[in-house]
């Protein structure tokens, strides 16, 4: 009898939890998937918002660079005609000159933060955070501007009548505003 037992199969109760076995390691594995597909939403995700963010700061920043250039330009032609003006007319073109001269520099100074502004608030409205590190950066740059450049520059850019304040007080005031929303 016991050569039969030894070639039969095993009894129904021996035989029990296998299937259970095998239900667990899909079970697990099946949420393994479900998670890396999840996380892997989660990424493409995040890096399409970065991506469409970034472009719409870089857009937002052209464009403002755009029309600075073509409002500089605008000015160098309205310089150019006022100085042949005064020359025709034999007046003297330095007070125009200066003038229009001051406003262009003005603008070029001026400019660049607007488009950056501008940036900043195109990538804030397509769901960038604030970066802490960034806004202490420019924090930090600011008081560069207001501690050094006016040493290193003697000449600045453009003057303001009467002073203070000076070119690099306005520029440091308007780093100041940038960071204050955040960078």
């Amino acid at each position: 009898m016991s050569a039969r037992r030894a070639t039969c199969p095993r009894p129904p109760e021996a035989r029990r939890g296998q299937a259970l076995i095998f239900v667990v390691l899909a079970v697990v594995i099946l949420a393994f998937v479900v998670l890396f597909v999840f996380d892997l939403h989660k990424t493409l995700f995040v890096k399409t918002r970065g991506r469409n963010a970034g472009d719409a700061a870089a857009l937002a920043a052209a464009r403002w660079q755009g029309i600075a250039l073509n409002l500089v330009g605008d000015l160098n032609l309205l310089q150019a005609v006022a100085v042949s003006q005064a020359l025709t007319l034999g007046a003297d073109p330095e007070p125009v000159a200066a003038v229009l001269g001051d406003l262009a520099a003005r603008v070029n100074f001026v400019a660049p933060l607007i488009g950056f502004a501008a940036a900043q608030q195109a990538a804030k409205n397509n769901g960038l955070f604030v970066n802490p590190a960034f806004t202490a950066a420019l924090l930090n740059h600011a008081a560069e501007v207001a501690n050094e450049y006016p040493r290193r520059y003697p000449l600045p850019p453009y003057r303001n009548d009467p002073e203070p304040p000076t070119a690099w007080d306005d520029y440091t005031g308007m780093l100041a505003e940038l960071a204050a929303g955040g960078v």
